[in-house]
């Protein structure tokens, strides 16, 4: 694997496809759209690292949440397949000394389908899919920005 800081735009030719990688500098890090021959949007995120060979194109994305997860994008050169997994950013997930943050931390994981993670912030009478069906497909959460001082 070769890790690549792309110029503005680049080019990536397997034996089959052909991918175009375009880059720029943003607050958050580098943000990279990647396109195939058909001009099929492949990812389109800011990203922390970038790999590729002749088979893979890897991306690491940061998904800043309270847990400190990131989200590993593999795609196959050879048939435009797609498999992504997580991992932590820090080795291991972060935890919180505040128990107001707790619930915070357990939302974090349900979203990026971290079901084992969040059930080590309850007791050990819940199962995952008890967790699953009570939180359903959650995508995000909103804070209370009226009632900030309880």
């Amino acid at each position: 694997m070769t890790l690549l800081h792309p110029p503005p735009l680049s080019n990536i030719t397997s034996a089959t496809n052909s991918f175009v990688i375009v880059s720029g500098d943003s607050i958050g890090g580098k943000y990279i759209t990647i396109v195939d021959e058909n001009f099929n949007t492949i990812i389109s995120n800011v990203c922390n690292e970038l790999e590729y060979s002749d088979s893979c194109i890897k991306v690491l994305v940061d998904l800043q949440d309270s847990v400190g997860h990131g989200k590993v994008y593999n795609i196959f050169t050879s048939n435009n397949n797609v498999e992504s997994y997580l991992v932590y950013m820090y080795n291991t997930p972060l935890t919180s000394t505040c128990d107001q943050l707790v619930p915070l931390s357990m939302l974090d994981c349900l979203i990026c389908g971290n079901v084992k993670q969040a059930l080590q912030y309850f007791n050990n009478n819940i199962t995952t899919q008890q967790l699953q069906d009570y939180f359903g497909n959650i995508t995000h959460y909103y804070y209370n920005v009226y009632n900030t001082h309880e």
